[in-house]
C-alpha cells in the first residue's frame, strides 16, 4: 500500500504562532488563573476551529 503524497513543503513541518494559543498554553502550563485575556484566547481559538469546520 503507497504512503501518503509527499508533503508540498519539503517535508518539513512548521509550528504555527498564534498569539491566542500561546497565550492559553502558558495559562494552561503555568496554572495561573483565568482572566480577561486568557478568555478573550479561547474564544479566539475556539471561533478559529469553527471556521475550520473542528468541532
Amino acid at each position: 500500500m503507497p504512503g501518503p503524497p509527499p508533503r508540498a513543503d519539503g517535508g518539513r513541518r512548521r509550528p504555527v504562532d498564534i498569539p491566542a494559543v500561546r497565550t492559553l498554553a502558558t495559562t494552561l502550563a503555568l496554572g495561573t488563573p483565568q482572566d480577561t485575556d486568557t478568555q478573550n484566547a479561547y474564544e479566539q481559538i475556539r471561533a478559529a476551529w469553527t471556521t475550520a469546520g473542528i468541532h
